[in-house]
């Protein structure tokens, strides 16, 4: 199972799109994570996105965590 939690998308130019996408991911193995990887860059490439970064994160993972790690403090 899995399940957007995070989509940009921005043209460069005309003729260049480009998306980052964060999935939510129960796969367990690294031949699950690469066939969701693959099939999710061509179903972008399927909506016209010439060019994507995709990051698969475990469900469980803790994202508030991750977003207050990296604020700056005065």
């Amino acid at each position: 199972m899995s399940a957007v939690s995070d989509c940009h998308t921005w043209q460069i130019c005309s003729e260049i799109t480009v998306a980052t996408v964060q999935v939510d991911v129960t796969v367990e193995d690294l031949g699950g994570a690469a066939a969701l990887t693959e099939h999710i860059h061509h179903d972008l490439a399927d909506l016209g996105v010439d060019h994507a970064t995709v990051e698969l994160s475990h469900e469980a993972y803790e994202r508030e965590w991750q977003l207050n790690s990296h604020v700056h403090a005065d």
